[in-house]
């Protein structure tokens, strides 16, 4: 999350639960609650991840545009001299259907509008694993999982695809061939993806991977590999 809106900001498992708070308009007490997390961090999440929603905006739409137009009553928050009475909690107009009170939101997106691809994620090897029996790393965006698990008296590893994760079904659909590399870019693993979103093979160093990741970098990347494996 480096360089956006989200850096720094912890416990990423409740963010889906509270993305579903701000769709459905919950006050931040409320979302707070939902969540279980401080007034204040709710306060900050708010603003942090609404500021990052209105800078994802293309600069232009293209092929089949879908349009539509939302009203809102007119928001004069921050003026010092009203025209009106001032509201409370968002208030009603004074009179019912469209007027002067509203402003009109127009809202387009392109139809054919696809999610960004899978690029790569990367993984750091934290104090806590650095322990001899290293059993799992997760990269940073929580896309994919390294195990290491005894196969048979040999070591073998084992990147598994986390189904939950943003952007995991296109990737899972697609099966690409994959490459796990160290901080030093040695191969790791090599191979393509099952229907399982599962790729494994042989531990292929001679040190244990906790000891291994920490004399390369202590860090790991998982990319896709530019030509498919046949």
């Amino acid at each position: 999350m480096s360089g956006t809106k989200l850096a720094h900001l912890r416990k990423k498992e409740c963010w889906p639960a509270y993305l579903q708070c701000l769709l459905e308009s919950q006050i931040v007490r409320a979302s707070a609650e939902a969540v279980q997390v401080h007034r204040t961090t709710s306060f900050r999440w708010r603003h942090r991840m609404v500021a990052g929603f209105t800078c994802d905006r293309p600069a232009r739409l293209g092929g089949m545009v879908e349009a539509d137009e939302t009203y809102m009553l007119e928001s004069q928050k921050g003026l010092r001299r009203l025209n009106r009475p001032p509201r409370h909690r968002g208030g009603m107009a004074s009179h019912r259907g469209i007027g002067r009170d509203h402003e009109c939101l127009l809202v387009a997106c392109a139809r054919a509008a696809r999610p960004a691809a899978w690029r790569g994620s990367r993984g750091l090897l934290r104090a806590a694993d650095s322990g001899a029996g290293l059993e799992m790393l997760r990269t940073d965006d929580g896309m994919w999982r390294l195990h290491f698990v005894d196969a048979g008296g040999a070591l073998a590893v084992i990147v598994q695809l986390d189904p939950e994760a943003a952007g995991a079904a296109g990737v899972l659909a697609a099966r690409p061939a994959i490459q796990v590399r160290d901080g030093r870019g040695g191969l790791v693993l090599e191979g393509s993806l099952d229907a399982d979103g599962e790729c494994e093979g042989p531990w292929p160093f001679a040190d244990s991977p906790a000891a291994h990741f920490q004399q390369h970098g202590a860090r790991f990347e998982v990319i896709p590999r530019a030509t498919p494996i046949t």
